[in-house]
Protein backbone atom coordinates (compact mmCIF):
# COMPACT_ATOMS: atom_id res chain seq x y z
CA UNK A 1 0.00 0.00 0.00
CA UNK A 2 1.57 3.68 -0.88
CA UNK A 3 0.65 6.61 0.99
CA UNK A 4 2.10 9.48 -0.83
CA UNK A 5 1.47 12.41 2.16
CA UNK A 6 2.78 15.35 -0.43
CA UNK A 7 0.91 16.89 -3.18
CA UNK A 8 -2.25 17.85 -3.20
CA UNK A 9 -4.75 14.91 -4.36
CA UNK A 10 -6.82 15.23 -7.53
CA UNK A 11 -9.54 12.57 -6.94
CA UNK A 12 -11.92 12.24 -4.40
CA UNK A 13 -12.00 9.13 -1.71
CA UNK A 14 -16.27 8.12 -1.93
CA UNK A 15 -17.04 5.48 0.77
CA UNK A 16 -20.14 3.69 0.89
CA UNK A 17 -23.22 5.77 3.08
CA UNK A 18 -26.24 4.50 2.28
CA UNK A 19 -29.83 6.46 3.54
CA UNK A 20 -29.67 3.98 6.46
CA UNK A 21 -26.56 3.55 8.69
CA UNK A 22 -27.52 -0.11 8.86
CA UNK A 23 -28.03 -0.76 5.12
CA UNK A 24 -25.54 -3.37 3.45
CA UNK A 25 -26.59 -2.59 0.11
CA UNK A 26 -28.13 0.21 -1.95
CA UNK A 27 -29.91 -0.06 -5.36
CA UNK A 28 -31.03 2.69 -7.86
CA UNK A 29 -31.61 3.31 -11.12
CA UNK A 30 -28.89 5.42 -12.90
CA UNK A 31 -31.11 8.14 -14.08
CA UNK A 32 -32.21 8.92 -10.12
CA UNK A 33 -28.69 9.75 -9.23
CA UNK A 34 -28.57 11.93 -12.55
CA UNK A 35 -31.52 13.51 -11.11
CA UNK A 36 -29.56 14.52 -8.05
CA UNK A 37 -26.32 15.50 -9.49
CA UNK A 38 -24.66 16.33 -12.54
CA UNK A 39 -22.44 13.38 -13.18
CA UNK A 40 -20.06 14.61 -16.03
CA UNK A 41 -19.29 17.67 -13.32
CA UNK A 42 -17.92 15.13 -10.92
CA UNK A 43 -14.43 15.11 -9.69
CA UNK A 44 -12.58 11.62 -10.59
CA UNK A 45 -13.30 9.42 -7.64
CA UNK A 46 -11.37 6.49 -5.76
CA UNK A 47 -13.87 4.18 -4.53
CA UNK A 48 -14.22 2.22 -1.10
CA UNK A 49 -16.87 0.10 -2.22
CA UNK A 50 -18.12 -2.03 -4.71
CA UNK A 51 -20.62 -0.50 -7.53
CA UNK A 52 -22.46 -2.89 -10.58
CA UNK A 53 -23.34 -0.87 -13.14
CA UNK A 54 -25.67 -3.19 -14.97
CA UNK A 55 -26.01 -1.19 -18.80
CA UNK A 56 -29.66 -1.76 -19.76
CA UNK A 57 -30.45 0.66 -22.58
CA UNK A 58 -28.76 3.43 -24.52
CA UNK A 59 -24.77 3.18 -25.21
CA UNK A 60 -21.89 5.39 -23.69
CA UNK A 61 -18.53 4.74 -21.84
CA UNK A 62 -16.81 4.81 -18.19
CA UNK A 63 -13.26 5.77 -17.42
CA UNK A 64 -11.88 3.36 -15.19
CA UNK A 65 -8.07 3.49 -13.79
CA UNK A 66 -7.50 4.88 -17.33
CA UNK A 67 -9.28 2.45 -19.47
CA UNK A 68 -12.33 3.73 -21.64
CA UNK A 69 -15.06 1.45 -20.72
CA UNK A 70 -18.01 0.92 -23.27
CA UNK A 71 -21.47 0.52 -22.35
CA UNK A 72 -24.00 -1.02 -23.78
CA UNK A 73 -26.92 -2.99 -22.88
CA UNK A 74 -26.04 -6.84 -21.50
CA UNK A 75 -23.05 -5.15 -19.94
CA UNK A 76 -21.63 -4.94 -16.40
CA UNK A 77 -18.92 -2.71 -15.11
CA UNK A 78 -17.71 -4.03 -11.70
CA UNK A 79 -15.46 -0.94 -10.23
CA UNK A 80 -13.98 -2.26 -7.11
CA UNK A 81 -12.61 -0.55 -4.26
CA UNK A 82 -9.45 1.14 -4.71
CA UNK A 83 -10.61 1.84 -8.15
CA UNK A 84 -10.16 5.26 -9.79
CA UNK A 85 -13.02 6.14 -11.96
CA UNK A 86 -15.19 9.05 -14.23
CA UNK A 87 -17.97 9.23 -15.00
CA UNK A 88 -18.02 10.48 -18.66
CA UNK A 89 -19.37 13.45 -21.04
CA UNK A 90 -22.26 13.17 -22.77
CA UNK A 91 -22.69 8.79 -22.16
CA UNK A 92 -26.71 8.32 -22.37
CA UNK A 93 -27.05 4.68 -21.29
CA UNK A 94 -29.58 3.75 -18.54
CA UNK A 95 -28.01 0.99 -15.87
CA UNK A 96 -29.36 -0.27 -13.17
CA UNK A 97 -26.88 0.16 -10.05
CA UNK A 98 -25.85 -2.07 -6.85
CA UNK A 99 -23.74 -0.46 -4.33
CA UNK A 100 -22.11 -2.39 -1.59
CA UNK A 101 -19.42 -2.63 1.11
CA UNK A 102 -15.81 -4.45 0.77
CA UNK A 103 -17.56 -7.28 2.41
CA UNK A 104 -14.62 -10.55 2.89
CA UNK A 105 -17.72 -13.07 3.86
CA UNK A 106 -19.14 -12.84 0.66
CA UNK A 107 -18.43 -16.06 -1.36
CA UNK A 108 -18.79 -15.02 -4.50
CA UNK A 109 -15.86 -12.51 -4.15
CA UNK A 110 -13.29 -15.08 -3.57
CA UNK A 111 -12.53 -15.02 -7.31
CA UNK A 112 -9.66 -13.88 -7.56
CA UNK A 113 -8.97 -9.91 -8.93
CA UNK A 114 -6.01 -7.57 -8.80
CA UNK A 115 -5.77 -3.84 -10.26
CA UNK A 116 -5.58 -3.78 -13.90
CA UNK A 117 -7.49 -6.80 -14.59
CA UNK A 118 -10.48 -6.49 -16.99
CA UNK A 119 -13.34 -4.89 -14.95
CA UNK A 120 -16.47 -5.50 -17.30
CA UNK A 121 -18.14 -7.97 -18.66
CA UNK A 122 -20.83 -9.12 -21.35
CA UNK A 123 -23.98 -11.58 -20.12
CA UNK A 124 -25.05 -14.26 -22.04
CA UNK A 125 -28.41 -12.41 -24.11
CA UNK A 126 -30.76 -15.62 -23.21
CA UNK A 127 -34.04 -14.36 -21.95
CA UNK A 128 -33.55 -16.86 -18.88
CA UNK A 129 -30.43 -16.23 -17.90
CA UNK A 130 -30.93 -12.34 -18.05
CA UNK A 131 -34.38 -13.12 -16.01
CA UNK A 132 -32.53 -14.73 -13.25
CA UNK A 133 -30.79 -11.61 -12.75
CA UNK A 134 -33.03 -8.92 -12.96
CA UNK A 135 -35.13 -10.95 -10.36
CA UNK A 136 -32.53 -11.23 -7.69
CA UNK A 137 -32.42 -7.31 -8.63
CA UNK A 138 -36.44 -6.90 -8.02
CA UNK A 139 -35.60 -8.77 -4.56
CA UNK A 140 -33.12 -6.43 -3.44
CA UNK A 141 -35.28 -3.58 -4.42
CA UNK A 142 -38.03 -5.22 -1.80
CA UNK A 143 -35.86 -5.68 0.72
CA UNK A 144 -34.37 -2.35 -0.06
CA UNK A 145 -38.13 -0.66 0.31
CA UNK A 146 -39.01 -2.89 3.42
CA UNK A 147 -36.11 -2.75 4.93
CA UNK A 148 -35.97 -2.69 8.89
CA UNK A 149 -32.56 -2.73 10.17
CA UNK A 150 -32.99 -6.49 11.80
CA UNK A 151 -30.27 -8.81 11.80
CA UNK A 152 -32.32 -11.18 9.41
CA UNK A 153 -33.22 -8.25 7.04
CA UNK A 154 -28.53 -7.18 6.41
CA UNK A 155 -28.41 -11.57 6.56
CA UNK A 156 -31.08 -11.44 3.78
CA UNK A 157 -29.38 -8.29 1.50
CA UNK A 158 -26.28 -9.64 1.99
CA UNK A 159 -27.22 -13.33 0.75
CA UNK A 160 -29.06 -11.75 -2.16
CA UNK A 161 -25.95 -9.84 -3.30
CA UNK A 162 -23.99 -12.93 -3.05
CA UNK A 163 -26.74 -14.51 -5.44
CA UNK A 164 -26.24 -11.86 -7.77
CA UNK A 165 -23.01 -11.89 -7.94
CA UNK A 166 -23.44 -15.77 -8.45
CA UNK A 167 -25.40 -15.58 -11.31
CA UNK A 168 -23.52 -12.93 -13.22
CA UNK A 169 -20.35 -15.34 -13.04
CA UNK A 170 -22.89 -18.40 -14.09
CA UNK A 171 -24.39 -16.59 -17.28
CA UNK A 172 -21.31 -14.44 -18.21
CA UNK A 173 -20.73 -14.78 -22.23
CA UNK A 174 -18.01 -17.37 -22.98
CA UNK A 175 -14.50 -16.26 -22.67
CA UNK A 176 -15.88 -12.58 -21.93
CA UNK A 177 -13.55 -12.74 -18.52
CA UNK A 178 -10.41 -14.32 -17.55
CA UNK A 179 -10.42 -16.19 -14.50
CA UNK A 180 -7.48 -16.89 -12.72
CA UNK A 181 -8.02 -19.84 -9.89
CA UNK A 182 -4.19 -20.65 -9.62
CA UNK A 183 -2.52 -20.77 -6.34
CA UNK A 184 0.57 -19.87 -7.12
CA UNK A 185 -0.27 -17.19 -9.02
CA UNK A 186 -2.72 -15.32 -6.59
CA UNK A 187 0.20 -15.47 -4.04
CA UNK A 188 2.37 -13.74 -6.92
CA UNK A 189 0.01 -10.98 -7.42
CA UNK A 190 -0.82 -10.76 -3.94
CA UNK A 191 2.76 -10.38 -3.04
CA UNK A 192 2.87 -7.51 -5.76
CA UNK A 193 0.45 -5.68 -3.52
CA UNK A 194 1.61 -6.04 -0.59
CA UNK A 195 4.86 -4.90 -1.49
CA UNK A 196 4.27 -1.62 -3.49
CA UNK A 197 6.35 1.23 -2.90
CA UNK A 198 9.42 -1.49 -2.00
CA UNK A 199 12.01 -1.93 -5.14
CA UNK A 200 9.93 -5.29 -6.67
CA UNK A 201 11.39 -7.63 -8.72
CA UNK A 202 10.81 -10.84 -9.93
CA UNK A 203 13.59 -12.90 -8.53
CA UNK A 204 12.93 -11.78 -5.51
CA UNK A 205 9.21 -12.74 -5.16
CA UNK A 206 9.90 -15.69 -6.16
CA UNK A 207 12.25 -16.58 -3.40
CA UNK A 208 9.95 -15.05 -0.85
CA UNK A 209 7.48 -17.46 -2.33
CA UNK A 210 9.50 -19.99 -2.83
CA UNK A 211 9.06 -20.92 -6.23
CA UNK A 212 11.83 -20.57 -9.01
CA UNK A 213 10.86 -17.46 -12.16
CA UNK A 214 10.32 -20.15 -14.49
CA UNK A 215 7.59 -21.45 -12.11
CA UNK A 216 6.29 -17.72 -11.89
CA UNK A 217 6.26 -17.28 -15.82
CA UNK A 218 4.58 -20.53 -16.50
CA UNK A 219 1.44 -19.80 -13.76
CA UNK A 220 1.44 -16.37 -15.06
CA UNK A 221 1.21 -17.41 -19.10
CA UNK A 222 -1.57 -19.66 -18.37
CA UNK A 223 -3.44 -17.22 -16.27
CA UNK A 224 -2.98 -13.72 -17.99
CA UNK A 225 -1.03 -15.07 -21.34
CA UNK A 226 2.07 -13.30 -20.06
CA UNK A 227 5.40 -14.03 -18.26
CA UNK A 228 5.90 -12.59 -14.60
CA UNK A 229 7.75 -9.50 -15.58
CA UNK A 230 5.40 -8.23 -17.95
CA UNK A 231 2.80 -8.42 -15.55
CA UNK A 232 4.63 -6.88 -12.85
CA UNK A 233 5.32 -3.90 -14.88
CA UNK A 234 1.92 -3.88 -15.84
CA UNK A 235 0.82 -3.30 -12.13
CA UNK A 236 3.67 -0.65 -11.24
CA UNK A 237 3.00 1.48 -14.44
CA UNK A 238 -0.82 1.55 -13.40
CA UNK A 239 0.16 2.98 -9.90
CA UNK A 240 2.64 5.57 -11.35
CA UNK A 241 -0.10 6.82 -13.64
CA UNK A 242 -2.02 7.21 -10.56
CA UNK A 243 0.30 9.37 -8.94
CA UNK A 244 1.07 11.03 -12.09
CA UNK A 245 -2.04 11.82 -12.85
CA UNK A 246 -4.08 12.35 -9.51
CA UNK A 247 -1.57 13.93 -7.33
CA UNK A 248 1.06 16.80 -7.18
CA UNK A 249 3.94 15.18 -6.32
CA UNK A 250 7.19 15.52 -7.85
CA UNK A 251 8.68 13.04 -10.54
CA UNK A 252 11.22 12.16 -7.59
CA UNK A 253 8.42 11.67 -5.15
CA UNK A 254 6.65 9.41 -7.28
CA UNK A 255 9.56 6.86 -8.20
CA UNK A 256 10.39 6.79 -4.66
CA UNK A 257 7.13 6.01 -3.50
CA UNK A 258 7.14 2.86 -6.28
CA UNK A 259 10.62 1.72 -4.86
CA UNK A 260 13.14 3.35 -8.04
CA UNK A 261 16.43 4.44 -6.41
CA UNK A 262 16.56 6.88 -9.33
CA UNK A 263 14.33 9.18 -11.12
CA UNK A 264 15.95 8.49 -14.40
CA UNK A 265 15.43 4.74 -14.04
CA UNK A 266 12.00 5.71 -13.39
CA UNK A 267 11.51 7.94 -16.69
CA UNK A 268 13.05 5.16 -18.10
CA UNK A 269 10.62 2.52 -17.04
CA UNK A 270 8.05 5.05 -18.23
CA UNK A 271 8.74 5.58 -21.30
CA UNK A 272 9.33 1.95 -22.37
CA UNK A 273 5.97 1.13 -21.36
CA UNK A 274 3.93 4.27 -22.66
CA UNK A 275 6.26 6.23 -25.18
CA UNK A 276 6.01 9.20 -23.29
CA UNK A 277 7.72 10.20 -19.99
CA UNK A 278 6.25 11.02 -16.09
CA UNK A 279 6.28 15.07 -17.14
CA UNK A 280 4.73 14.26 -21.03
CA UNK A 281 1.75 11.77 -19.71
CA UNK A 282 1.58 13.90 -16.85
CA UNK A 283 0.62 17.38 -18.62
CA UNK A 284 -1.59 14.75 -21.39
CA UNK A 285 -3.78 13.99 -18.26
CA UNK A 286 -4.08 17.49 -17.20
CA UNK A 287 -4.61 18.72 -20.56
CA UNK A 288 -7.27 16.32 -21.29
CA UNK A 289 -9.16 16.97 -17.67
CA UNK A 290 -9.38 20.53 -19.10
CA UNK A 291 -10.61 19.85 -22.03
CA UNK A 292 -13.43 18.16 -20.56
CA UNK A 293 -13.82 20.42 -17.51
CA UNK A 294 -14.83 23.51 -20.43
CA UNK A 295 -17.12 21.84 -22.44
CA UNK A 296 -19.98 24.15 -22.56
CA UNK A 297 -22.98 22.83 -20.23
CA UNK A 298 -25.21 21.91 -23.02
CA UNK A 299 -22.72 19.67 -24.78
CA UNK A 300 -21.37 17.99 -21.42
CA UNK A 301 -25.20 17.15 -20.05
CA UNK A 302 -27.73 16.11 -22.67
CA UNK A 303 -31.54 15.77 -21.13
CA UNK A 304 -32.00 12.68 -19.73
CA UNK A 305 -35.16 10.13 -19.33
CA UNK A 306 -37.40 10.61 -16.06
CA UNK A 307 -36.90 6.82 -14.05
CA UNK A 308 -40.47 5.51 -13.45
CA UNK A 309 -40.47 5.51 -9.38
CA UNK A 310 -41.76 2.35 -8.76
CA UNK A 311 -38.87 0.66 -10.47
CA UNK A 312 -36.82 1.28 -7.41
CA UNK A 313 -36.62 2.76 -3.81
CA UNK A 314 -35.10 6.11 -3.87
CA UNK A 315 -32.65 7.14 -1.92
CA UNK A 316 -33.37 10.64 -1.54
CA UNK A 317 -29.44 11.95 -0.78
CA UNK A 318 -27.16 13.87 -2.62
CA UNK A 319 -24.67 11.30 -4.82
CA UNK A 320 -21.55 13.52 -2.70
CA UNK A 321 -22.77 12.13 0.55
CA UNK A 322 -21.63 8.64 0.07
CA UNK A 323 -18.21 9.53 0.59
Amino acid sequence: MIQTGHGEAKVEDITYRARHPRLPVETFELDELRQETVLDRRPIERLRFHVLILCTGGSGHHLVDFTDVPLVPGRILHLRPGQVHRWQVGSAYQARLVLFPDYRRLSSLKTAWFPGDLSHTSLDPSPEALHAIFRTLDELVFEQLTFDASDGAIATMDALVDVLLSRISRVTASGSVPTQTNHIYIAFREAIEESLGRHLEVANIARQLGYSTRTLDRVCHAAVGQAAKPVLDARLLLEAQRLLAHTDDSIQRVSHLLGFSEATNFTKFVKRLLGQTPSQFRAHSKSTSREEDDRPYDERFSARGVPDPSSVARTGRDAGSRR
